[in-house]
Parts: structure tokens; C-alpha cells; sequence
């Protein structure tokens, strides 16, 4: 008999980062699915990687997939321009991506809560738990995430840099990275529900400060933002449809998966599921056969999943990947 497991009982996770694959296998094995385990993979994201995506990240998607109507959906939590935006206002390119006036809605909060109302089973607060600890106790910094800090505190002003560094300065690569402030907004959201990011006294700070420096962005902007639920961008690959997010926060699948028609791609086989990952991910892959299935990101480099693919079909698997016997 084979030692394999049962691909009903399990599942595969991949993540640009160990502990947010460890946030998902702890959620898998308390009962949740596929969605949950993406939001709880992504909300440890924010705190580990938090040059690549955060609480107050302006964006992502996630494409999920439901067994229970067959269908396949999109959510698209990019960011929203202000309502006062204008064209001349952004007259300096460097305005456009740095800045207080560069600053827009943050919808990742908004948009994992979306995908967990609509397809997840837990609360908001157990997908949040092992973030809130993480940014609570501190981890060690590492190189990557040393240059990122090391970039944004070259850009950032005082106040933004002892926000995210207390010291004024960044820890050096192994030293714990400790973000109690970010904890606490994270146990604000738990407690209260992320409904409190956009409505309230948390967005009233945010633009007070965004505003007394320049910045248009308003309360109103937070009041109105929603997620979009839509349908996805899908292509016909080697004989199988591929879904993607739709743009600005996907779509390029659509136009680089045809010119990749003679590639050969590596065999990832287990069970009745394949994962396709790119090493250098900043994004969140889960699935589960007999499962909703989730790809969920920011915006950033390409990682697509593929839930009904042959066995031989292939992937790239993020070496913080995991396999999960639920």
C-alpha cells in the first residue's frame, strides 16, 4: 500500500516565507480550509515581510475556487486614488511612488476579510493570531529583509521611521525585529473586527498625518473603499483553463504563458492537486482537493496556482513550502 497520503487529507502550502507556511499548517489542522489558511499566510506576511506587503499595503487579489458550486471567483482588493485626486497634482513623477501624497486606500485588510466572509469558516481573529505574536515577540531580521528596511529608511521621514523602528534604526541582520505597535493595531482589528481599519478613529490619525504632510487622503476614502468581486481572466494552456486575478492586480498570465508553450516544466505530483509557484514569490498559493482553493497576493512578482492540473504538469515550489495531512 502506498505511504502517500490521501489526497482528500491533505493539503499544500507555499509562501514566500517559513512562518506564514507554519500560520497555514496551524490553521489547516484547527479544522479551517484553504481560504482561511491563505488569510492567516497573509496576515503573517505582513508582519515578516513588510517591505513586500502589510496591513497597510495599498493591494492584492485572491482567486478562489468552490467545490460547492463549481465556480471560479476574483477579488480584487487593489488600492483606490483618493476622491481629491487630480492629474496636476502629480506634476513630479516622484510624487507618484513616494511620498505623503503618493499614499492611497490600503485594501488589504479589507480584501482578505472579504475572501474570509465569503469562503473561509474562521474568524478573524484565529487567522490573526500567529501574526499578532510574531510582531509581539519580534523574529530574527535576515537579509532580505534588511535591505528592504535598509531602502525605506533611507526614503522615510523621522516620524515614519521610528513608527516602524522605535531606535531610529534598523536592526541588523539576526537581531529580533520587534513591532509591538503593529501588534497592537493587529489586536485592534482581532478584537473589533477589520472593519476598524476604515472607519473611526484609526483612519482619522492616518489621514491627519497623511494630510498635515501633503498628502489628499481623506476618511471618506477609507469609509467608501470595498473590495471588487468579479470574474477572472482565464486562458486555454496545453489543452487546461488557467484563471488569474484580473488587471491591474493580474492578467499577465494571460499574455506569458503562451510563449512558454515548448518550455518543460519540472513534475510536481501528489495526489490529485499541482502547485505552480515562482521562487521569487511575494505571494500566497494554497489547495486542497477536496477544499475551496485559494491564490491569494499582493502585488508583487508572479505566483499562480493552478488547482486542476495532471499530476505531471509541473511547478516551482517556493522553498518555504509545506504538506499538510489534515
Amino acid at each position: 500500500m502506498s505511504d502517500r497520503p490521501n489526497a482528500s487529507q491533505s493539503a499544500a502550502v507555499a509562501t514566500p516565507h517559513p512562518q506564514a507556511a507554519e500560520a497555514a499548517r496551524e490553521v489547516l489542522e484547527a479544522g479551517g480550509n484553504a481560504i482561511d489558511a491563505a488569510v492567516a499566510a497573509m496576515l503573517t506576511l505582513c508582519v515578516v515581510i513588510p517591505g513586500s506587503v502589510g496591513v497597510g499595503g495599498y493591494g492584492g487579489s485572491m482567486v478562489v475556487y468552490s467545490p460547492k458550486t463549481r465556480r471560479i471567483t476574483a477579488i480584487d482588493f487593489d488600492s483606490r486614488a483618493p476622491l481629491a485626486y487630480r492629474e496636476e497634482l502629480f506634476a513630479d513623477p516622484a510624487a507618484r511612488n513616494t511620498g505623503y501624497l503618493s499614499v492611497s486606500v490600503p485594501g488589504v485588510v479589507a480584501g482578505l476579510d472579504r475572501a474570509r466572509r465569503d469562503f473561509g469558516t474562521k474568524s478573524w481573529a484565529e487567522l490573526s493570531r500567529r501574526a499578532i505574536d510574531l510582531a509581539e515577540r519580534g523574529f530574527p531580521m535576515d537579509a532580505e529583509l534588511k535591505r528592504h528596511a535598509d531602502n525605506f529608511a533611507a526614503k522615510a521621514d523621522p516620524v515614519s521611521l521610528r513608527a516602524q523602528f522605535p531606535s531610529g534604526v534598523v536592526p541588523t541582520v539576526g537581531e529580533p525585529l520587534v513591532q509591538r505597535d503593529l501588534a497592537k493595531l493587529m489586536q485592534r482589528l482581532a478584537d473589533e473586527g477589520p472593519e476598524a481599519l476604515y472607519h473611526g478613529d484609526i483612519p482619522r490619525a492616518i489621514c491627519r498625518q497623511v494630510r498635515d504632510h501633503g498628502g489628499i487622503l481623506a476618511e471618506d476614502d477609507f469609509a467608501r473603499y470595498q473590495p471588487t468581486v468579479t470574474e477572472p481572466v482565464s486562458i486555454n494552456y496545453r489543452g487546461h483553463d488557467l484563471f488569474t486575478a484580473p488587471p491591474p492586480s493580474g492578467g499577465i498570465l494571460t499574455s506569458v504563458m503562451p510563449k512558454t508553450d515548448s518550455v518543460e516544466w519540472s513534475t510536481f505530483a501528489f495526489g490529485n492537486f499541482a502547485l505552480i509557484s515562482s521562487r521569487t514569490s511575494r505571494k500566497t498559493a494554497i489547495t486542497s482537493s477536496s477544499e475551496p482553493v485559494a491564490f491569494a497576493g499582493s502585488i508583487n512578482p508572479i505566483c499562480t496556482l493552478f488547482p486542476t492540473l495532471p499530476a505531471k504538469f509541473g511547478q516551482f515550489l517556493s522553498a518555504s513550502s509545506q504538506t499538510v495531512k489534515t
